[in-house]
């Protein structure tokens, strides 16, 4: 959908919003989790409708709720995974395009902004309108514009809970060694890496660098690395047809046995598994990229 707004030039600007895709995600702790990825070129909204959770985007762990919104700009590392307590319940909506006339292609929120928001009084309306969404997308005969329309509401209102003041949801941040380890491992998780090659890359001792990033993150530098190939193999899974070789050669594993016994270990179905099961909960298309 397209409209024209003035900017502070007087001149009409263009805005160009896409749902690409639209998404039901039902996570529990055991399964169906989605590690830490990126997408180059489009960025999501995500809402939670029920459950608990954690997001981990920009270096920050966020506690979840229902009624909790979350953003991911493009090529923002981001980490949705459920609670030990229950399930995660929730809509996943990817956008492209020129979203807000305050912010470049691709962007939901400021680059200062945080990442997370309650929904408030718009609760209702923005599960009504995600379900709405899915319907529709079930609906082939109904026109496009509609889902587009539906879309820029959710969308809109989505940006307007963001802007509203309010206390945001408990986070814990990391410290600045550990964001420079994450930013070396989005750099280079494809290729053979080794505690210590990152260690050297990165001028820290190897006792520092894995008492410091457990701290931090939670995970083992290796660990880390691990899901952020899984979750390179999972959005390999969603947008194409690849097989599970070639997506395992793909994200540097040799072994493809191995590649599938780590990616159950995380993701708590098989590849194919979680492939199907993605894709009959997916609306419209299907590259994440």
């Amino acid at each position: 959908m397209s409209t024209n707004r003035i900017n502070n030039t007087g001149q009409a600007r263009k805005f160009v919003t896409h749902l690409l895709y639209a998404t039901r995600q039902d996570f529990n702790i055991q399964q169906h989790q989605r590690p830490m990825h990126s997408h180059e070129a489009l960025c999501e909204i995500h809402f939670c409708y029920q459950g608990s959770g954690y997001y981990t985007i920009k270096g920050i762990r966020h506690e979840v709720q229902a009624g909790d919104l979350l953003f991911a700009n493009k090529n923002e590392e981001h980490e949705l995974l459920a609670s030990s307590r229950m399930d995660y319940c929730g809509y996943c909506l990817g956008y492209s395009g020129s979203l807000f006339e305050d912010l470049p292609e691709n962007c939901l929120v400021p680059e200062d902004a945080p990442r997370v928001c309650n929904a408030g009084k718009q609760y209702a309306l923005l599960l009504s309108l995600a379900e709405q969404i899915m319907d529709r997308h079930l609906n082939s005969s109904l026109e496009q514009q509609l889902i587009e329309s539906l879309a820029q509401s959710f969308l809109f209102l989505a940006r307007a809970a963001a802007n509203e003041p309010r206390s945001m949801t408990p986070s814990v941040k990391t410290n600045q060694a550990a964001t420079q380890v994450k930013s070396y491992i989005a750099a280079h998780y494809l290729e053979d890496l080794s505690l210590n090659s990152i260690a050297d890359a990165l001028s820290f001792s190897t006792s520092y660098l894995t008492h410091t990033f457990k701290k931090a993150t939670g995970y083992s530098v290796m660990e880390y690395v691990i899901r952020r190939r899984i979750g390179y193999a999972e959005t390999l899974l969603i947008s194409s047809d690849f097989s599970v070789t070639e997506i395992a050669i793909m994200c540097g594993y040799d072994n493809i046995s191995h590649f599938q016994t780590t990616f159950k270990r995380i993701a708590g179905i098989t590849p194919l598994q979680f492939r199907k099961r993605y894709l009959s909960e997916m609306r419209g298309e299907r590259d994440q990229r």
